[in-house]
């Protein structure tokens, strides 16, 4: 019997699938190469938005 959370999902998102392994797989990486690129415009004071960003702040590393 199929559940009702699994009938709302197209069939390559299932948990399971190797599809859904391979998507997660790619947005932690460009969740990481966000937070880079996040840090490196971070050095001059401002981030993209304008916010004022502490030191230590710059100097976190990312996390996957």
């Amino acid at each position: 019997m199929r559940r009702n959370s699994d009938v709302l999902k197209p069939k390559f998102l299932l948990e399971n699938s190797f599809e859904a392994r391979n998507m997660a797989h790619e947005a932690k990486l460009l969740k990481l190469l966000d937070d880079c690129c996040l840090r490196v415009r971070a050095w001059g004071r401002k981030t993209a938005h304008g916010a004022k960003v502490r030191f230590e702040e710059k100097l976190r590393a990312p996390r996957v």
